[in-house]
């Protein structure tokens, strides 16, 4: 009974659609090649800012990769405002001023990435050693607090806490 259906259903489809490509053939292929052709300018462009962008990031963290953090920093800032003002660019701008021992400036891009994107475990380790060097003591344990609210059992939740507890004792 129910491929009696299906037969009679997938019957029906196909001879509409023949019936419907028939008629509407001439048009249909006109508008089709008209919208392929902005599409494909459109299109070309998109892929071309794209691959612009993901080599501009690819570089910078490659520079980063190699320590040479001043040449990332100088990559990084070439970025258009709103993909430079992403939580993973400015954990990455972070972590190079963190190697440059600029730890004030790691410090800003740090808590601005934890801002905007505050579940985000990536390079919060780092962040946790920053405010340890500054001797944050308050917003250290703030950190260690949250961290273990997104992830109680995340290696970056117990680098902090672990750190938090070595300020303690060191004061």
């Amino acid at each position: 009974r129910y491929e009696a259906v299906d037969e009679m259903w997938t019957d029906n489809i196909a001879a509409t659609s023949s019936s419907l490509s028939i008629a509407e053939g001439r048009y249909f292929e006109q508008d089709k090649a008209e919208r392929t052709l902005s599409q494909d300018s459109k299109m070309a462009t998109g892929i071309k800012e794209l691959l612009g962008l993901l080599r501009t990031l690819g570089e910078g963290y490659r520079l980063s990769c190699l320590f040479k953090c001043q040449e990332a920093l100088e990559i990084y800032r070439k970025l258009p405002e709103p993909q430079f003002n992403t939580g993973w660019v400015l954990c990455q701008v972070g972590k190079a001023y963190f190697e440059l021992v600029d730890y004030l400036e790691a410090d800003h891009f740090f808590e601005f990435a934890h801002r905007l994107s505050p579940c985000t475990l990536e390079g919060m380790d780092i962040y946790s050693t920053v405010l340890y060097h500054l001797n944050e003591e308050m917003r250290l344990s703030y950190l260690a607090q949250e961290l273990i609210s997104v992830d109680r059992l995340s290696p970056q939740a117990w680098v902090c806490s672990g750190k938090l507890l070595c300020l303690a004792e060191r004061s």
